[in-house]
């Protein structure tokens, strides 16, 4: 099993600690020469799963699905997470969006 770790400053507006939470990995791992991390996002209904090499931040999430994150909230668990928070082994997110960017 794996560890996920936001370590980051609170969102205005928000009260948001630090938080571990362990996480099953799936079978999708890559063998012994490269290990892979398993993003899932649900948007709007939609899932999209992407795949990082290497730890990486909500926000770099948000910009590789092309979403500006003023846009959005992040959620894992029933709770907000900042958009500077990494990831850093497999994780499951929802989106809730807060502004049409109009």
């Amino acid at each position: 099993q794996g560890t996920v770790d936001f370590e980051s400053t609170a969102i205005p507006g928000y009260a948001i600690s630090a938080c571990r939470q362990r996480l099953k990995r799936g079978s999708h791992k890559s063998d012994a020469t490269g290990r892979h991390m398993l993003v899932s996002v649900l948007n709007g209904g939609e899932k999209t799963s992407l795949e990082f090499s290497e730890a990486t931040s909500v926000s770099e999430v948000l910009q590789k699905m092309e979403i500006t994150p003023s846009t959005v909230l992040v959620i894992h668990q029933d709770s907000v997470i900042p958009h500077n928070a990494q990831i850093t082994d497999d994780i499951e997110l929802e989106l809730i969006i807060v502004s049409s960017g109009g």
